[in-house]
């Protein structure tokens, strides 16, 4: 422990800060990152991948720590040995005060001292706090245990802060759940009390439906080696296919107060298949200057649901993602790290703020977040938004809907290519600049518990109602089978 301590006092003491002069966070990171090594708890999903990937690009000599019981090789994407440097796997808590020690040992020897960490999924969460923590880093507080991860403890903290939230019951497993089936409110949302991303949630509207889907989730679950701590149900408000989300950067400014910045409102709208995670488009909220009086008051009570929350989660240092739901809004989905499907990337585009950086600087160089406004603003009346394709048959993927696609995200290269040399103006139709989706002849199949993404967009239009049409003009393909086709019988 002795040895742990010195550790922690040495790199503390190795941390020096610079002069400002500059407002471009980038180049400052970049400066501090030729001699310094970065922590990334989890990279392994779309905004972990994308975390550890900024931090190799600024010049970070970026490390990895990973919980050994998620499997690498079930549907993850890990970053492997271009990215990180070296990887810790850890069991338990108990493992990361001798990381910690090893981590620290590791960067000093190679000559670039751990300088902060971040975490690349919720299962990370604690653990590179931890850490960080451990090591006189920029962290939010670990107290005495992993309780952010869990949530019905989380739903427990913002009940005792006396903040609006949904109904939601504890159950230690299926067994539980089922016997008390008939006394639920109905529709609800089950998922995990731990676990990575949405993964083993679904909707249920009815007892029956509850009884026959809830093994699939349990099952989902068991392929993603998810801690098996029981389930959470909550209760679905109304309006069901709308699920508003705020994304927040938040760091100690040199008087020791919490500021927090906030990158992106956005308006989740679930299709005719909302069970699940089954998602339809979700458009970014434009800044302030072009909103009427009725968005400007949703977009000013999301801020102030979203500012109640972090001060009763403790949420200091860092980016977080949380998802409401209803009238008045109700916290559903706190998230301690950044949004998925990369939507930051479409941040920076619209307001220059880039999540990626802004996350690292609030642990390596929170005073770079002095020059940020409070609220992005948009550069340009711009309409950002992802977009879903999903299979409704079974059948294989066709190579005209993946043609198609790839036509599209042509056209937007192109685009994104002339806003280099002549500034970012609003294109004239909607444009795909980013896709995620399989290649054409891989197998599609039906939608169910919304595991079956065939495709997911970034898409850029000039307004809202441009590129609504562009997703009616999705979905009717959907059902025409451009982008599946169908299986014979």
């Amino acid at each position: 422990m002795k040895r742990f301590l010195y550790a922690c006092l040495v790199l503390a003491a190795a941390r020096s800060e610079l002069a400002w002069a500059s407002t471009d966070c980038a180049t400052w990171l970049r400066q501090v990152a030729e001699a310094s090594s970065y922590l990334v708890g989890m990279g392994g999903n779309a905004s972990g991948s994308m975390l550890a990937r900024h931090a190799r690009a600024l010049g970070f000599q970026t490390l990895h720590l990973r919980l050994a019981a998620v499997d690498a090789t079930v549907e993850k994407s890990f970053p492997g040995e271009d990215v990180f440097a070296r990887q810790w796997v850890f069991s338990s808590a108990a493992d990361l005060p001798e990381i910690a020690v090893d981590i620290n040992r590791f960067a000093t020897a190679s000559g670039r001292p751990l300088r902060g960490g971040s975490p690349g999924m919720d299962l990370g969460v604690y653990a590179t706090d931890f850490v960080s923590a451990a090591l006189g880093l920029e962290a939010n507080s670990v107290e005495a245990g992993d309780w952010r991860t869990d949530k019905f403890a989380v739903h427990q903290a913002l009940e005792k802060a006396r903040l609006p939230v949904v109904f939601t019951q504890h159950f230690s497993g299926p067994a539980e759940l089922m016997q008390q089936a008939n006394l639920l409110p109905y529709p609800l949302l089950v998922k995990p009390a731990r676990g990575s991303g949405s993964v083993g949630a679904g909707t249920f509207f009815y007892p029956d439906s509850l009884r026959s889907g809830t093994q699939a989730l349990i099952e989902e679950n068991r392929r993603r080696r998810n801690p098996n701590s029981g389930l959470v149900v909550q209760e679905v408000l109304q309006p069901a296919g709308y699920i508003p989300f705020i994304n927040t950067v938040s760091y100690r400014t040199r008087s020791g107060d919490v500021r927090r910045i906030v990158t992106g409102i956005w308006e989740d709208v679930r299709g005719e298949d909302f069970p699940k995670e089954i998602w339809d488009a979700i458009y970014m909220v434009p800044s302030e200057k072009y909103l009427s009086s009725e968005q400007l008051s949703f977009f000013r009570n999301i801020r102030e649901a979203d500012r109640k929350t972090l001060d009763a989660l403790g949420a200091e240092v860092g980016v977080t993602h949380n998802e409401y739901m209803g009238h008045p809004l109700k916290l559903i989905d706190p998230n301690w790290r950044l949004p998925g499907l990369d939507s930051a990337r479409l941040e920076f585009l619209a307001t220059g703020m880039n999540p990626y950086h802004m996350e690292i600087a609030s642990r390596v160089l929170p005073e770079v977040l002095d020059a940020f406004p409070d609220v992005y603003s948009f550069r340009t009346e711009l309409q950002p938004a992802l977009v879903f394709i999903r299979s409704h048959q079974d059948g294989t993927v066709t190579q005209e809907g993946f043609d198609w696609l790839s036509q599209q995200v042509e056209r937007g290269a192109r685009w994104l290519a002339d806003c280099k040399f002549t500034g970012l103006t609003a294109p004239e139709h909607p444009l795909v600049i980013k896709r995620g989706g399989v290649q054409a002849h891989s197998r599609a199949m039906t939608t169910r518990n919304g595991r079956t993404m065939v495709e997911w967009l970034q898409v850029v239009g000039r307004n809202r109602e441009s590129v609504e049409s562009f997703v009616r003009d999705v979905r009717q393909k959907e059902r025409d089978g451009f982008f599946v086709r169908p299986v014979p019988y």
